[in-house]
């Protein structure tokens, strides 16, 4: 979307939005309709791109719809604050917490270190970046793919990045000690199902 082109659900003008636990919250206007006022969440589709727009609720009353909204923003906060308090890591990782030069290595295999700005801002934290790279082209420092395939070290989660969200390899002796206990689990588990 061009920085002229208004964004649009339906016939509302989204007027602001605000990512929050992962969920977009928007807020739109039509001048034209009697409920002039549109609160709701958008997802995009992770194939196409496209901006779905659902659980919405429209009215005339600017006051109920501001409320509605910042309601929708409150309830994702305290979700997204019981996750950090409950996980309990707050540190963030750098490029100081990377093997120099590591940036260019190979990536399949090792564990690395996602940049902290491209997360959503309550995502940013070491138990969000730190990522054992399993596969795409991007994995290689010389190839035209841009792809990297991770699953996070905290919980297992597959995710996508490029190649140019990534920071590095962290270096050993920078390894957060949550992650090492991960770790050793992983790896208990893996020689479980190898002895059967």
């Amino acid at each position: 979307m061009n920085q002229d082109e208004k964004r649009m659900a339906d016939s509302y003008e989204i007027e602001f939005a605000l990512m929050v636990n992962g969920k977009e919250i928007v807020f739109g206007t039509d001048e034209k309709e009697t409920l002039r006022y549109m609160v709701g969440f958008c997802s995009l589709d992770p194939i196409f791109g496209i901006e779905h727009y659902h659980n919405c609720i429209a009215t005339g009353s600017y006051a109920e719809a501001l409320k509605e909204f910042g309601e929708r923003v409150r309830t994702e906060a305290e979700k997204s604050f019981s996750i950090q308090q409950e996980r309990g890591i707050f540190e963030t990782l750098s490029y100081d917490d990377c093997i120099p030069g590591s940036e260019h290595e190979h990536y399949a295999g090792k564990l690395i270190v996602v940049r902290s700005e491209i997360l959503q801002k309550d995502k940013q934290a070491a138990d969000y970046q730190l990522c054992r790279a399993e596969s795409g082209f991007g994995c290689s420092g010389s190839a035209r793919g841009r792809a990297v395939y991770v699953k996070t070290v905290y919980d297992n989660r597959e995710m996508r990045y490029n190649r140019e969200d990534i920071l590095g390899v962290i270096k050993p002796e920078c390894i957060p000690n949550w992650a090492k206990e991960r770790l050793i689990e992983e790896q208990k588990k893996k020689q479980a199902q190898f002895e059967r």
